[in-house]
């Protein structure tokens, strides 16, 4: 969306790589001469304590940015019963995913289906879990 009103944008996977299933979606986007990190599903927009955007590694070289703007979003975001690490520790590891809407014609975005790994995922997440929630593919071994 921020491409289509004109934003340079790009898309961010964060993960923390200490813990299974552990990532987010964030997005980046450009303006005021500098990249920010912007969290949609949350509907942040991550800044310096001076108010300057803070882009993606700024966040990932200091998790303290993120913790900060997600306890101003959701103060009890740092409760030991809402999350088990605080929300910045997944910026530990980062990616940036080039897309750009104006050149999808020129790209294949087919997907190859769902694989095995969610197939299950899916099929217990309906509340099928046999004895209650439990890692499905040893990732507790890792």
């Amino acid at each position: 969306m921020f491409q289509i009103a004109g934003f340079p944008s790009r898309i961010i996977v964060t993960v923390n790589t200490n813990f299974a299933y552990c990532g987010h979606i964030v997005t980046e986007v450009y303006y005021d001469g500098k990249w920010c990190v912007t969290d949609p599903n949350a509907g942040v927009i991550f800044r310096h304590e001076d108010g300057t955007p803070a882009s993606v590694w700024e966040v990932h070289s200091d998790y303290e940015i993120a913790n900060r703007i997600y306890r101003i979003n959701d103060p009890n975001c740092m409760e030991g019963n809402s999350i088990f690490f605080p929300p910045g520790e997944q910026f530990e590891s980062v990616g940036i995913v080039n897309y750009y809407v104006g050149d999808m014609k020129k790209y294949n975005y087919e997907t190859s289906g769902t694989n095995e790994f969610y197939k299950k995922t899916l099929k217990n997440a309906n509340g099928k879990w046999t004895e209650g929630l439990k890692w499905v593919h040893g990732e507790e071994l890792l």
